[in-house]
């Protein structure tokens, strides 16, 4: 029971990104998420830091791909696949790690290729974004992608 003076609520809306999502498209301009981080002042420590979540290396390299232990976090393994090779870039992250990962690049950070059924996703570059739509001439057709 509340028995003080009068109480007011205010409303307090943290500013968040929007992600659009195109169906079934991704982009076509991969980033170089180790680049980016070098020309923001990073190490190459923090580049390795950064890129020990791609599924090459917390997955296949590691060995962890194919056990079952490993599905969910924080590995998400489930997420790698068989023609994965180290100079892919692809993350494996649910969508909302991969929102935070792109955000955190800023503007370098076009969009996000991510899978339509897997913890799986590409960071993409600027140029896959004109007017703050899909850049048409940087997009392809693909059933297993969304491109956020």
């Amino acid at each position: 029971v509340f028995q003080g003076g009068p109480m007011t609520i205010d409303k307090e809306c943290p500013n968040q990104p929007n992600y659009l999502t195109s169906a079934k498209k991704r982009c076509t301009a991969a980033l170089d998420v180790g680049a980016v981080v070098l020309a923001s002042g990073g190490t190459a420590a923090t580049v390795s830091t950064v890129l020990e979540r791609t599924c090459w290396r917390q997955c296949i390299s590691s060995g962890r791909v194919g056990d079952p232990t490993i599905a969910g976090p924080p590995h998400y393994c489930e997420g790698s696949l068989p023609g994965d090779v180290e100079a892919d870039d692809y993350f494996c992250l649910p969508r909302e790690q991969c929102e935070a990962a792109c955000a955190a690049l800023g503007s370098a950070c076009g969009g996000i290729n991510m899978h339509r059924e897997l913890p799986r996703c590409r960071l993409m570059a600027a140029t896959c974004v004109a007017n703050d739509q899909p850049a048409a001439t940087s997009m392809a057709n693909d059933n297993n992608y969304d491109f956020v």
